[in-house]
């Protein structure tokens, strides 16, 4: 069976009732912006038709203020008893706000009162920045010691005496540093006045350093190196570091 395309039909737009042609019969606008528009005035209308009808007059109700405060709106005047037995058509006094005297008494009190209240602003303010802010670190920062020169607490005896000057090497590299050499109760003492250093000849080949007066009693006490054997040429290990201070 053959196919057979249907033919076009002309019919009127269901929005701008301007003619268009197609094929379903079932089709009612001529575009699709004619379709959305018309889509839109059909929620339109029936927005409105749900909204209540609010032209009817409304009665009119007395306010609550009104009712509380005693405002006549019935026309009627109304009468009150005196303490005497007498009837009076107005109240005898009406509530009056109560109001400090203008005297310095009362300038006094609530100036007082203004600024506890400031005060008061004040310390929170405050209590509210201490919050913010970090708090501070409980361990104090720790200062090196400064460098003391160990003339000024080597015996004065030991710096008055003849010392000669001995270069020291530095592990393999060769170079030498001069060194006074001192000897104090059978011990070899070298000091270095640029570094402001005190070194003891512990045993052959050791050198360590010497830095306060305790040491230096302390090395009194020991047996001097030179009673162990036979003589070893003093030098600096290569883990030395000397630096100019001055």
């Amino acid at each position: 069976m053959a196919y057979h395309k249907r033919p076009l039909t002309t019919r009127p737009c269901a929005h701008c009732h301007e003619a268009y042609q197609a094929v379903d019969r079932r089709r009612l606008y001529c575009s699709s912006s004619c379709k959305v528009s018309a889509c839109q005035r059909r929620r339109r209308a029936l927005a409105l038709a749900k909204q209540p009808q609010t032209d009817q007059p409304q009665p009119e109700q007395p306010s609550t203020a009104s009712s509380l405060l005693g405002t006549n709106t019935s026309g009627v005047t109304p009468t009150f008893t005196l303490p005497d037995g007498t009837t009076s058509a107005t109240p005898t006094a009406k509530a009056t706000p109560q109001t400090l005297a203008w005297n310095l008494h009362n300038m006094a009190l609530l100036g007082t009162a203004a600024a506890l209240g400031n005060l008061g602003v004040k310390a929170g303010e405050r209590v509210a920045q201490g919050l913010k802010k970090p708090a501070p670190s409980v361990a104090t920062p720790v200062t090196t010691p400064e460098l003391v020169d160990p003339l000024n607490w080597l015996p004065p005896g030991l710096l008055t005496a003849t010392a000669p000057r001995v270069p020291l090497e530095i592990g393999q590299s060769g170079q030498s540093v001069v060194f006074v050499h001192l000897r104090y109760l059978g011990h070899t003492l070298y000091y270095q006045p640029t570094q402001r250093l005190l070194l003891w000849r512990a045993a052959p080949g050791d050198l360590q350093l010497v830095h306060s007066a305790e040491e230096v009693a302390f090395v009194a006490e020991q047996t001097p190196c030179d009673d162990y054997g036979p003589h070893e040429a003093a030098h600096l290990g290569a883990g030395w570091e000397l630096k100019t201070l001055g």
